[in-house]
C-alpha cells in the first residue's frame, strides 16, 4: 500500500463509511416503503372515488327518471283539467294535480343539479389523481351540452283513453332520450376502470 491510500483508510474513515453504508441501507428500504404505501394509498383513493361515481351515476339515473314522470304527469294533468268530459270538480282536483306534479318536477331538477355537482367534483377528483383523459372530459361537455327535448303538450288529444296512451308514451319515449345519462356515465365509469 502507499502512504497515500493509507491515510484515506484510517480506522475514522472506515467507520464513517460504514456508518454511511449502514444509513444508506436503513433508508432505502424506508423510501421504497413510503413510495409503495403510497400508490397503494393512491390505488385505494382512486377505488373509492369510482365506487362513489357508481353511487351518484345511479342516484342521478333514478332522479331522470322521476323527472321524467313528473313532466309527463304534468303535462297530462293539465290537459285532463281543459277536456270537456270532466265536470268542473274533476278538472280543478286535475290542475292541483297538474301544479303539484309541476312543483315536483323543479325540486327533482334542484335535486339533479346537486347530484351532477358531486358527480363532476367526483370526476374532477378522479382526473386529479389519475391523470387527464381526453375522453372522459369530451363526455363531460356532452353532459353539459344535452337538452333533452320536453315532454308533449297533447294539443291533438280530446278524449281521456287517447291521453292516457300518449303520455305512458311519451313517458317511454322521453325515458329512452334520458337514458343519454346513463350511457355517458357508463362511459366515464369504463374510462375510470381501465
Amino acid at each position: 500500500m502507499t502512504e497515500e491510500s493509507k491515510d484515506i483508510l484510517t480506522p475514522g474513515t472506515i467507520a464513517l463509511l460504514a456508518a454511511l453504508i449502514g444509513a444508506i441501507a436503513a433508508i432505502i428500504p424506508q423510501i421504497i416503503m413510503h413510495f409503495l404505501d403510497r400508490n397503494k394509498s393512491k390505488r385505494q383513493e382512486i377505488r373509492n372515488i369510482i365506487g362513489e361515481e357508481r353511487r351518484l351515476a345511479f342516484l342521478l339515473e333514478e332522479y331522470y327518471k322521476e323527472l321524467v314522470m313528473y313532466k309527463t304527469h304534468k303535462q297530462y294533468w293539465y290537459k285532463v283539467s281543459i277536456l270537456m268530459e270532466f265536470d268542473e270538480k274533476d278538472r280543478d282536483e286535475a290542475h292541483k294535480t297538474h301544479l303539484e306534479k309541476n312543483q315536483k318536477s323543479f325540486e327533482t331538477i334542484d335535486k339533479i343539479r346537486v347530484a351532477m355537482a358531486d358527480y363532476f367534483k367526483t370526476i374532477t377528483l378522479f382526473l386529479r389523481l389519475d391523470g387527464e383523459n381526453s375522453k372522459i372530459e369530451k363526455i363531460l361537455t356532452e353532459i353539459k351540452m344535452f337538452k333533452p327535448r320536453k315532454a308533449s303538450e297533447y294539443d291533438e288529444i280530446d278524449n281521456s283513453t287517447e291521453l292516457f296512451k300518449a303520455q305512458d308514451k311519451d313517458e317511454d319515449e322521453l325515458n329512452q332520450e334520458y337514458g343519454f345519462y346513463s350511457k355517458s356515465f357508463s362511459k366515464i365509469n369504463k374510462q375510470m376502470t381501465k
